[in-house]
């Protein structure tokens, strides 16, 4: 991450307190110069690219070998993976005491930041209106075996999953995921490091089959993204999301 400013400290993410440091793909980056504060930050841009390539993945499928599609079959799939990044882009742009065990306040903000809603809180397709309400409660559909749409655990909504729901998806999260990177790196805005130090951000431990190596989203984004050459949205994959329509 280019220059970025080390005006706040996060001591959870010491590199001693880290068991990826085992990781020798990383060791040098953490523990060789990077400061905790932006391996976490690292850390977040890794994740948001992931989910973002593992969203639009689900709507491709292969063939003989390649890579075909848009395809509707995993479409609530791909939401649900979707506002798994958007929350996580919420806790990481506002602090964690804002969302601490709520998950769905986290998510509403999180639309509100991508500008996925306009300015009467909804997302507008041509045949559905989502209200922030249902925006969650077709995400906790999906993420709690079909059997929650609310947070109350009994059917208050009428959920409809339209086919043109995630086509604006790609590029508001896209230039999300990139103003939050020249924010994190802009030596004016500490206000923003220091809600990603209080975030809640935990590390993810990826290892190999052998249990040996583990796999960082902080070297894969430390790898691919460079200011001013590279940001976020010039690595994400799959960035058509539009699907077949009926």
């Amino acid at each position: 991450m280019s220059h970025f400013p080390n005006d706040v400290n996060n001591g959870a993410w010491k590199a001693t307190n880290l068991l990826m440091c085992q990781d020798n793909l990383i060791t040098g980056l953490v523990s060789g110069g990077l400061s905790p504060l932006e391996a976490k930050a690292w850390h977040a841009i890794g994740l948001l690219v992931r989910a973002f390539d593992a969203a639009g993945h689900l709507l491709y499928f292969a063939k003989n070998g390649r890579l075909v599609g848009p395809k509707a079959d995993f479409y609530l799939q791909t939401y649900l993976i979707a506002c798994s990044a958007i929350e996580l882009l919420a806790r990481c742009r506002e602090g964690h005491e804002n969302f601490l065990k709520k998950p769905s306040k986290a998510l509403k903000r999180g639309f509100q930041i991508v500008e996925l809603v306009d300015s009467n809180y909804t997302l507008v397709t041509n045949e559905e209106e989502y209200t922030l309400e249902k925006l969650v409660a077709l995400r906790n559909l999906g993420a709690h075996g079909m059997g929650v749409a609310s947070e109350s655990g009994e059917p208050t909504l009428d959920v409809f999953l339209h086919i043109e729901l995630l086509d604006n998806f790609p590029q508001h999260l896209a230039d999300a995921f990139d103003a939050y990177y020249r924010d994190l790196v802009d030596p004016s805005k500490p206000s923003v490091r220091k809600n990603l130090a209080k975030s809640g951000l935990e590390p993810v431990l990826y290892a190999e089959r052998s249990g040996q190596a583990f796999i960082s989203p902080i070297q894969y984004a430390y790898n691919k993204i460079v200011l001013p050459q590279k940001v976020p949205s010039d690595v994400l994959k799959y960035k058509d999301w539009q699907v077949y329509k009926g």
